[in-house]
């Protein structure tokens, strides 16, 4: 690539030839680095332009090109401005309750479960039924056996009792 673009250059030198032209593309129109750039992508568009048409000034279509696509890139620097980080980090919040609510919950739970551990063996089989299994009074009365005002009076037994055991967290 660079012999070409020392040719479009009209330079001897490999060298010199592309860094003339990195030179006129930094100085009118972008920084060096984004000049090297300009320039390889530019190039690659000459060598596709002259394989469907041919090319009367090469060097002038290069740096035409060039100019063309550092404008194009100051359009979208500028149109395109990135975000502060704290608005990109407040977008991509973790929805995940932070830790320390995680902790006592668990502890919570914790606190609970020994307390249904204290519960008689019935009163906590009727209260998981219901509260965790979500089944209806009458589906747990018809599934143990019992009635109706029997799970009434095991959940409310249950409720009282953890009301009580949790009271003060």
């Amino acid at each position: 690539m660079t012999g070409e673009i020392a040719q479009l250059a009209g330079e001897s030198s490999d060298r010199r030839g592309r860094d003339r032209l990195v030179s006129w593309i930094a100085r009118h129109r972008a920084d060096r680095a984004d000049a090297e750039d300009l320039l390889h992508e530019a190039y690659i568009r000459y060598q596709q332009s002259k394989r469907l048409y041919p090319v009367g000034n090469p060097t002038g279509f290069v740096l035409q090109v060039a100019a063309r696509l550092a404008i194009d890139a100051h359009r979208k620097r500028r149109y395109l401005v990135s975000p502060p980080f704290e608005v990109v980090c407040a977008a991509h919040a973790d929805s995940a309750p932070p830790v320390e609510d995680v902790l006592a919950s668990r502890e919570r739970l914790r606190r609970v479960w020994e307390g249904l551990e204290t519960l008689s063996e019935r009163t906590r089989e009727v209260f998981v039924m219901h509260r965790l299994e979500g089944r209806k009074y009458h589906e747990i009365a018809a599934a143990l056996g019992i009635s109706c005002s029997a799970v009434e009076k095991h959940m409310a037994k249950a409720d009282l009792f953890l009301m009580r055991w949790v009271e003060g967290w």
